[in-house]
């Protein structure tokens, strides 16, 4: 199930639940969406944790870039 996010004549979607691409590609990802402090978050909770952050990272991550995206004023589509 994906929700759908609008500003300024733009769209966005972000699905529900667990995050495949951040599991494949950590840290890449939120950085790939702008989130630069997410992206270096998981870099260093992967280094120290020798990488098993990856593995948790990804149930939480749409749901870190939905609220992200409401905090920045987007508005979920009806």
């Amino acid at each position: 199930m994906k929700t759908t996010f609008t500003k300024n004549g733009l769209e966005t979607r972000v699905k529900k639940g667990f995050s495949w691409v951040n599991l494949f590609f950590g840290f890449l990802v939120p950085l790939f969406h702008g989130d630069i402090a997410r992206a270096l978050l998981e870099l260093v909770v992967g280094i120290i944790t020798a990488g098993i952050s990856w593995f948790i990272f990804p149930f939480f991550y749409n749901k870190h870039r939905a609220n992200r995206l409401v905090d920045h004023g987007w508005v979920v589509k009806q």
